[in-house]
């Protein structure tokens, strides 16, 4: 947590510094308000981190326009923290929204919109629909295989959760009728 506070403190002096020198609508400042607003996600203070997430993305979106990397960014972290919050509807609009504008813009098999893809899973896992979770994290394997090769970290954690889903399915009765 003692690092979270000197993370923020940082984060809020840079933040000044880009406001004095850049502007209150420069992308940079976007950027400062986006790092304040994952640190309060990572001290557990979802509220305080929608408020500044919110007020990043609105300058990332009038800097770079909706369809940019970096508002991406921002319609992601804002869906995580919506789903930490357990608003999974809202997580799940945010989060493909960044999917889209990330294959618009890097394409489907870039190592970034695995992440976006496994968002989704965990959000439509979380929902209960393991059949869509499960075709998600497939596709997260997949990007993650052609991108980092069969034995890279990122690549064995989505391996394992198309694995676990899969287990989890079998078990589940909906999936057990017995004809």
């Amino acid at each position: 947590m003692g690092e979270n506070k000197e993370a923020l403190k940082y984060f809020r002096r840079a933040l000044a510094i880009h406001r004095q020198i850049l502007g209150e609508d420069h992308e940079d400042t976007g950027t400062c308000y986006d790092n304040i607003g994952m640190v309060l996600y990572h001290q557990d203070d979802f509220e305080g981190a929608m408020l500044i997430l919110h007020k990043g993305l609105a300058i990332r979106i009038n800097a770079l326009g909706e369809d940019h990397v970096d508002t991406a960014e921002s319609y992601n972290n804002i869906g995580s923290t919506m789903y930490a919050m357990n608003d999974l509807e809202g997580a799940l609009a945010m989060t493909e929204r960044a999917l889209t504008v990330e294959v618009k813009a890097l394409g489907e098999g870039h190592p970034v919109t695995a992440l976006s893809y496994n968002n989704i899973g965990r959000i439509l896992y979380t929902m209960g629909d393991l059949d869509a979770a499960l075709n998600i994290y497939m596709r997260s394997n997949k990007v993650c295989e052609k991108a980092y090769g069969h034995d890279h970290h990122y690549t064995k954690l989505t391996r394992d959760a198309v694995m676990n889903l899969e287990k989890q399915i079998k078990k589940t009765p909906k999936y057990n009728i017995i004809e």
